[in-house]
């Protein structure tokens, strides 16, 4: 056989090859698509065109009028009859001008761990409300200084670093907690080190004021142990103004847990003592989003400049338009993080996927796993702050992925 024939049949059986790839991968993300609860009335579609008079044209030929504009992609949100986004979209992406239309996909909240009541961290007697029910006593007094792995220097006065914040610094401490439903719940011999050896960290870098975006519910913005690191300018994408609130409690409990204020005597110590935090709310009050809203997230907190992008959801079903938000945002020089629970936005290339352990250092039995974690970290009774109209005190203890993935959008701030 000759060479230019060879080189021929090299050449149709790489493009066959390249075929069959597309082919499955299209075939693989229909399959994890098929089924998947949307928001009714609703097409997202990117225009191959990006001429204005081309796009204009086929925007005003189009009978499903466009209900908002992801400029930065070239892509619209369509409304279409309830009941045919599926139709539609694959109607749509078979005309010649389309790049490619999907639903707009639905985030909806996953249970991770099925926890009866919350959990609390038992504080000090001057530190409980005093028996005639006044607030005065509840606010935390410096903490105790925890025995040290090697008479560490950057051990912050925080009220419940020591012992609640294992996850920090783990000496094989016992920790208690308060809860509803029994008296007192105590964990001893947890696993020594089995932390971030954050103490360690801090005696080398508190870490500079770069920006962590945190796209989730919102954040409380007068939280004490927030308030001065939280920047302006956040968004709300869920009711579309200027005020990002957490009406939740996840996204404060993120922002803690990554960037809250450390070494000022009252409850935690975030991973990084000098990020700042963007507040940017995606998720709803339930802690339910959409595909499209977390895009417009990611968009913004591009644009102005975030460094480290953190998404405080997940999701089965694969989406475009997500993929092309996080490639926009990357190459604006933002670094992803998202927990891989599930694994979308995970799976996307250069999103590090997060997985959960707990203090004896294992990997839990309801966080996720497969090629899309990249690394893991705490993320089991991770005490942090919370939304004060979820509890007074502005503090609790809960497990999920996303908590894990927040320790990593601090360290990420941290080294940067």
């Amino acid at each position: 056989m000759n060479i230019v024939l060879k080189r021929s049949l090299w050449s149709v059986l790489t493009a066959l090859l390249l075929a069959l790839a597309a082919l499955w991968l299209s075939v693989a993300n229909d399959s994890l698509t098929a089924g998947a609860p949307v928001v009714p009335g609703q097409v997202l579609v990117k225009l191959k065109a990006q001429d204005e008079v081309l796009v204009r044209k086929w925007l005003q030929s189009s009978p499903y009028p466009m209900k908002a504009q992801l400029e930065q992609l070239g892509v619209y949100l369509l409304s279409v009859p309830p009941g045919s986004e599926a139709d539609v979209a694959e109607k749509l992406s078979a005309d010649p001008l389309v790049a490619y239309a999907e639903p707009n996909y639905l985030l909806p909240y996953q249970v991770e761990v099925e926890q009866e009541d919350w959990l609390q961290p038992v504080l000090p007697a001057s530190d409980r409300p005093r028996e005639d029910g006044s607030d005065a006593g509840k606010e935390p007094q410096p903490g105790p200084v925890p025995p040290s792995k090697a008479e560490l220097r950057g051990v912050p006065n925080d009220a419940l670093f020591f012992p609640y914040q294992w996850n920090l610094h783990n000496v094989g401490q016992t920790i208690c907690y308060n809860s509803s439903s029994t008296a007192l719940i105590c964990y001893t011999n947890i696993t020594e080190d089995a932390d971030i050896d954050a103490p360690e960290a801090w005696e080398v870098t508190t870490g500079d004021p770069f920006t962590i975006a945190v796209l989730s519910t919102g954040v409380d913005l007068t939280h004490p142990d927030l308030a001065d690191k939280v920047l302006s300018g956040g968004y709300d994408f869920v009711n579309n103004d200027d005020d990002p609130s957490d009406d939740n409690w996840r996204g404060t409990f993120q922002a803690g847990i990554a960037a809250a204020i450390s070494n000022n005597g009252r409850d935690i110590a975030g991973v990084s003592w000098g990020a700042r935090i963007l507040p940017i709310k995606v998720l709803n009050s339930a802690g339910d989003g959409t595909w499209a809203d977390l895009a417009e997230g990611i968009l913004y907190a591009a644009d102005v400049g975030a460094h480290i992008i953190y998404i405080g959801t997940a999701g089965s079903t694969y989406s475009r338009v997500a993929a092309d938000a996080i490639s926009y945002a990357q190459h604006k020089g933002a670094l992803i993080i998202a927990p891989g629970h599930l694994p979308y936005p995970a799976s996307f290339p250069g999103v590090i996927g997060v997985s959960a352990t707990d203090f004896y250092d294992r990997h839990t039995r309801w966080t996720g796993s497969g090629e899309h974690i990249d690394v893991a970290a705490p993320g089991a009774l991770i005490v942090s702050t919370v939304w004060r109209g979820a509890d007074e005190d502005g503090r609790a203890v809960s497990s999920n992925t996303p908590a894990a993935a927040a320790h990593v959008a601090g360290l990420a701030a941290l080294v940067w």
